[in-house]
């Protein structure tokens, strides 16, 4: 397996519906099953880094090596291991020539009803890896029927296509729980951690308008101060911290991804002056926004 896990391919991170595509995914179904090879393959097994507005991705090595980047953190891995890529979250991959596995692709209505059925909407936004164990023929079991099912047309199919593909997040989500993660909260708890769920949503389709605080409280219709409470309780953070993490990781992403001015990304971000966007980057990460992009660069040629 040779080489990194490029990135800097131009003034934007490539946003695709499916890697090296530029057409929207025009099939009727809701998920796409290929081989590794099948695509990998036509790139040098080489996939760079790149996004999916609204779709989500199971990673199946069966076998063989990979060097998996997700937003700017690489992390190598030898088969069996399964990786969930959540919906916006920057990734690529390096697989050697000798690799087999499958990728599973998930349109986001989907995914979205697989992880309300599940109770698992949180753990859903980030990335997820499990190393494989003693699961390792049961998943290797259902990625191989996946895609004999979607290959095929049988009766049921879309509902075989779905019972198999909540089967396999329920594998990386009772891996996530075995590791310590919390039991499911009684229903007052609940309650908070919907409303948190909520908060993050709103944060995700404003977080570039610097809105006060007392706009998102205004609109779960709750007090700023009980929705500072839940992010500290719940986020270890204040509203308002939550909002700036938010900022900070897009302008990470900009800053180790593209060519963009350092101008262009405080505008984009909605800071109406450069001076204030490296100040408030340099306050969260100790260094100015050159200096963080220059260690970036450094980090993503050298492949980790």
């Amino acid at each position: 397996m040779n080489g990194s896990v490029r990135a800097r391919e131009g003034n934007a991170i490539p946003l695709f519906p499916l890697y090296g595509e530029r057409t929207p995914w025009q099939a009727p179904d809701l998920v796409h099953c290929e081989t590794i090879a099948s695509r990998s393959r036509r790139h040098g097994w080489v996939i760079a880094p790149h996004r999916h507005a609204d779709l989500g991705q199971l990673l199946w090595v069966a076998r063989g090596r990979v060097a998996i980047q997700l937003d700017g953190r690489e992390h190598r891995a030898q088969g069996p291991v399964l990786q969930f890529v959540p919906p916006m979250c920057v990734h690529g991959f390096v697989f050697s020539e000798d690799v087999q596995g499958h990728v599973v692709t998930l349109a986001a209505p989907l995914l979205a009803g697989l992880a309300e059925e599940l109770g698992a909407a949180g753990d859903l936004r980030q990335p997820l890896r499990l190393r494989v164990g003693e699961s390792g023929s049961a998943l290797a079991a259902t990625f191989a029927q996946l895609h004999e099912e979607y290959h095929q047309r049988a009766p049921g199919r879309e509902a075989m296509l779905r019972a198999l593909s909540l089967q396999a997040l329920v594998h990386l989500l009772r891996d996530q729980a075995d590791r310590g993660r919390p039991e499911p909260a009684p229903p007052p708890r609940r309650a908070r951690e919907l409303q948190l769920e909520r908060y993050r949503e709103l944060v995700e389709q404003h977080f570039r308008k610097h809105l006060p605080v007392g706009y998102f409280a205004q609109r779960l219709g709750i007090s700023i101060a009980s929705l500072n409470r839940i992010c500290r309780d719940l986020a270890g953070t204040s509203a308002q911290g939550l909002l700036h993490q938010r900022l900070l990781l897009e302008a990470k992403r900009d800053l180790a991804y593209t060519h963009k001015p350092i101008q262009v990304v405080a505008e984009e971000l909605g800071f109406s002056d450069p001076a204030y966007f490296s100040r408030f980057f340099s306050r969260a990460m100790g260094c100015p926004p050159s200096s963080y992009r220059a260690r970036a660069c450094h980090h993503l040629d050298r492949g980790g």
